[in-house]
């Protein structure tokens, strides 16, 4: 039987990674991966196409090797232990690395460029990214791009199993781990904006006269709207309550052109709009609100160079959108 019980391989020194390297096989680690997803061993054997002799043999192997048990049984199957938790998110990447060279070389037969892959989360969608991007394709027209919308624990997941490159998000978690290295970019100051007026002219309110109007605001517990609803509360003792939680810029810009509501907004992303004539920027005295950009990578990765190259694009587009100063309202 491998050892499945945490307290039955005792702790052993991991040999230093030139001589692991030698050591480990990739059966190993699809094996654990495999264990991992199914909690059970004697299916992934099946879907491997091996005997569960030869899995538990393999499986005892690499516990061997690493000096620890990686699984432990439970009501549930076999779930990893703290150690196997950390060896399964390193040959998650390891085997999504073997998969891209065929990929890459595909690509590349093909005629195409290399790949990037960003995370961002949905307030991303302004100014920042489609500058970056504008800015990198200039010099690298053949590499391809690709976006990927989603909350932000989400796309950290995707970034520590190696499937994006990194991610461009908000304030970092504690939870994120010391895996993943966070980068400031930027700091957002936050305004009001509304549908463009009929006449023309941008309009004046105070907090007290807007909270019983429609809102666009941010999910709840994103440190913006706690501010935002503190202003309300210290303004005029109570919080708007008929609101829509959105955190994509898009969809809360298409909303505001189909819908009287107000927004908070980015002032760099409401300037752009609005000299599109897509919504117009409201005068009114908020409290100075601002929201970080940030950069997630992971800490020991080395970026391939299109990537590093994509990088240097979103800090100089960045260092860009600091530079400037939109107009207030």
């Amino acid at each position: 039987m491998a050892l499945t019980q945490a307290e039955a391989l005792p702790s052993a020194p991991v040999a230093d990674a030139p001589a692991l390297a030698g050591r480990l096989r990739l059966r190993q680690l699809l094996l654990l991966r495999t264990v991992a997803e199914l909690g059970n061993l004697r299916r992934a054997a099946a879907l491997l196409q091996m005997t569960q002799p030869a899995a538990t043999r393999l499986l005892k192997e690499l516990e061997s090797r690493l000096g620890c048990a990686l699984f432990e049984r439970t009501s549930r199957g076999m779930t990893p232990t703290a150690e196997g938790r950390v060896a399964l998110a390193r040959a998650t990447r390891v085997l999504h690395d073997v998969d891209a060279i065929a990929d890459d070389l595909h690509q590349y037969r093909l005629g195409h460029g290399a790949r990037a892959r960003i995370g961002v989360i949905g307030s991303m969608g302004g100014v920042l990214l489609p500058r970056a991007v504008a800015r990198f394709k200039r010099s690298s027209p053949t590499t391809t791009i690709e976006i990927v919308e989603g909350a932000q624990e989400s796309l950290v997941q995707s970034l520590r199993a190696a499937s994006l490159d990194f991610v461009i998000g908000r304030a970092p978690n504690e939870a994120h781990g010391q895996d993943i290295q966070t980068e400031l970019l930027l700091e957002e100051r936050f305004t009001i904006v509304t549908g463009v007026s009929v006449d023309g002219r941008k309009p004046r309110f105070t907090l007290r006269e807007l909270v019983d109007e429609p809102w666009i605001l941010p999910p709840r517990g994103v440190p913006v709207r706690v501010r935002i609803d503190t202003a309300f509360l210290a303004a005029a003792g109570r919080v708007p309550i008929d609101v829509i939680e959105s955190a994509s810029l898009q969809v809360s810009q298409q909303i505001l052109h189909n819908d009287r509501r107000f927004a908070l907004m980015p002032e760099h992303v409401a300037a752009h709009f609005a000299r599109r004539g897509l919504l117009a920027r409201v005068v009114c005295t908020i409290p100075d609100i601002r929201g970080p950009l940030s950069l997630f990578t992971l800490r020991d990765s080395t970026p391939l160079p299109a990537v590093r190259l994509l990088l240097e694009s979103l800090r100089a587009a960045a260092s860009e959108v600091v530079g400037e100063s939109p107009d207030r309202p």
